[in-house]
């Protein structure tokens, strides 16, 4: 098996590294890591350079990249901080979930914003009483009319309290489904006043991407959810405190 890089992705590669030199300097590094600060101006790098469009297909607006383009991405961000490809990932990973479970309206909203860089994605799936431990998750959403009521509580939402963020919050739909499904994801804006963030004093991927207490007991749009339940082994990753 050959792993050479082709010379689109060298040329990545160069671009990348390049980007990362000029404005991840040791100096800015150490300021957000100080001021506990998220890479709002790096994070604009990423978008102009099209970075954030990398995974996705040409129909949604993406760059059709492969695993091999990601994971150099990955190398080049993770060179300056493993932190800064957090801040990089959360959005890439809730965008391949919108884009795999979501209808083609939700498809419609999220994804343009989320590429041009307009709004940022974060992820609540981890939980006190859980962990990580997907089967384990508490979190309800009941449906009432047209809303799902969410509650439940949630830890290590990590980049939840950036500025234009929409969580992904994982609840369980069908409490008498086995363990890896029954669960739905919910695409809700922290700008809701229902929502109450706090940040937290540990960090899930780094001071750029605090982890967030949030509590809730809010009312979510049908349109909000996911077209079709997210088993646990497609729903991985940093997980809001939601309180109910």
């Amino acid at each position: 098996m050959d792993f050479t890089f082709s010379q689109e992705q060298a040329m990545l590669r160069d671009a990348v590294r390049r980007l990362m030199d000029a404005c991840a300097t040791p100096e800015v590094v150490r300021r957000l890591d100080r001021d506990q600060a998220y890479p709002y101006e790096l994070y604009g790098a990423w978008v102009e350079q099209g970075l954030l469009r990398m995974p996705f297909p040409a129909e949604v607006g993406g760059l059709d990249g492969s695993v091999v383009d990601m994971a150099i991405i990955a190398e080049e961000l993770s060179r300056k901080s493993f932190d800064l490809f957090t801040a990089y990932s959360c959005s890439i990973f809730c965008g391949l979930t919108l884009l795999r479970n979501g209808t083609p309206a939700q498809r419609s909203e999220w994804l343009p914003p989320l590429l041009d860089g307009s709004l940022r994605m974060s992820v609540a799936m981890s939980e006190p009483d859980a962990g990580s431990d997907l089967g384990a998750m508490r979190t309800t959403a009941v449906r009432q009319g047209g809303d799902w009521i969410l509650n439940g509580r949630k830890v290590w939402a990590t980049g939840a309290g950036a500025r234009n963020n929409v969580i992904n919050v994982y609840a369980r739909t069908d409490p008498q489904a086995t363990t890896a499904r029954g669960c739905r994801c919910s695409w809700c804006r922290t700008t809701r006043p229902e929502w109450n963030c706090a940040s937290s004093t540990c960090w899930a991927g780094g001071p750029w991407a605090p982890t967030r207490s949030c509590s809730t007991a809010c009312a979510c749009p049908m349109s909000g959810w996911s077209a079709r339940s997210t088993t646990a082994g497609t729903a991985c990753g940093p997980g809001c405190s939601l309180n109910g």
